[in-house]
């Protein structure tokens, strides 16, 4: 078989979150039906993605707050036997949550393992300390906040925007989500991005079984799983570009972590 290589695929092992932002990309505050990935999933998951996936340069494990789901070490370990196929595995926190002493201990000990730490400012009350924790752990981190973060874009609207093939191939081609093969596992199928992912799940867009990768079919076919995703790779597109604005150098940028109130 044609070996698979993937550039970037994240994981969200929980729909929750301690923050409640307006322009999330995983749209978390608009979830009607919030999940969190289990341990018993995740062997399933990790599973069929590496049989079908030879080799993944950056796998990142988010959310929602990753550190919400109380297995989250469980499912770390897990991910680590993998570890000779991934280059670099990465955990993104929003700085809410002290880290465990639990998940210290096992980071301390996996040199491929990287902690984001987002900080939002007063918000991410634990920022500040989890940066030191991580440090003095040697435990590779890298902190963003006002000096160094992208400011955020609106994803909310989900409309058709392009339609036809040469404005879809165009968006795609400027969008920084599409050309970084960002793909995304959540409730136990493999999406394009995140915002392919809200769209086919809440049925906002025409969709075909081609658009994702269901990986916890009893009887995964790893052949057939594995051309499939050589196909989407190789696409121009995915269905959801049409209905997508994305990140590109025209984009309206907003301030991160802006929370929904009541007004909202």
């Amino acid at each position: 078989m044609e070996a698979c290589k993937m550039l970037s695929t994240s994981i969200m092992v929980t729909d929750y979150c301690t923050l409640n932002c307006k322009l999330c990309l995983a749209y978390i505050p608009y979830l009607r039906d919030r999940k969190r990935l289990s341990l018993a999933e995740a062997k399933i998951v990790f599973y069929n993605y590496f049989s079908m996936v030879d080799h993944v340069d950056k796998f990142s494990i988010t959310g929602g707050e990753p550190f919400t789901n109380t297995e989250l070490v469980d499912i770390l370990l897990e991910l680590l036997k993998y570890r000779s196929r991934i280059s670099e595995i990465i955990i993104i926190t929003n700085g809410t949550i002290k880290l465990p002493d639990e998940f210290l201990e096992v980071a301390s000990k996996e040199r491929k393992l990287k902690v984001i730490v987002n900080n939002y400012g007063s918000i991410s009350k634990f920022a500040g300390e989890n940066r030191e924790l991580l440090g003095k752990h040697g435990i590779t981190n890298i902190l963003y906040d006002d000096s160094n973060r992208y400011d955020w874009i609106d994803c909310r609207d989900h409309s058709l925007k392009n339609k036809i093939e040469s404005e879809i191939k165009a968006q795609a081609a400027s969008c920084v989500f599409f050309q970084g093969k960002k793909y995304l596992i959540n409730h136990g199928k493999l999406y394009t991005c995140t915002r392919s992912w809200y769209r086919i799940e809440n049925n906002l867009i025409p969709y075909s079984k081609e658009d994702y990768i269901k990986l916890t079919e009893k009887d995964f076919d790893v052949e057939k799983s594995r051309e499939k995703l050589l196909n989407l790779m190789a696409r121009k597109y995915s269905t959801s570009c049409a209905y997508c604005s994305g990140r590109t150098e025209k984009s309206i940028l907003y301030p991160a972590a802006e929370q929904l109130t009541k007004g909202d």
